[in-house]
């Protein structure tokens, strides 16, 4: 039996690997040459475009042109994403460490519990 993965699993992983790193002095592994699959992609861009709709609805909550952004992101955007996520929920956890690895550049996961 393949176990699931919480929610929380993927905006852990995928959209903050999707970014580069701020300076180059970071003692942080860089990200590797690979890059993110369509579904990752897609995942990740839906996710910074609700933080960024989250954030200017908490700073300027009658902006109306964020509330067209968000009713545009749901009705045109939502499915796609959601079938995303789908996809990606579908992959055995092995799999999804294996590629977390692969786009940090490092390998952290031992295969064991933590």
């Amino acid at each position: 039996m393949t176990p699931t993965l919480s929610p929380t699993f993927f905006p852990a992983f995928f959209p903050a690997l999707a970014l580069a790193p701020l300076r180059q002095e970071n003692s942080m592994p860089h990200p590797a040459t690979a890059s993110l699959d369509v579904d990752e992609q897609r995942v990740a861009r839906a996710q910074r475009l609700l933080i960024q709709l989250g954030a200017s609805l908490v700073s300027q909550p009658f902006d109306t042109r964020t509330h067209d952004q968000l009713r545009d992101f749901l009705a045109h955007d939502a499915p796609d994403v959601l079938a995303s996520l789908a996809a990606l929920r579908q992959r055995p956890e092995a799999d999804l460490r294996r590629r977390a690895d692969e786009l940090a550049g490092h390998s952290l996961y031992a295969g064991g519990a933590a």
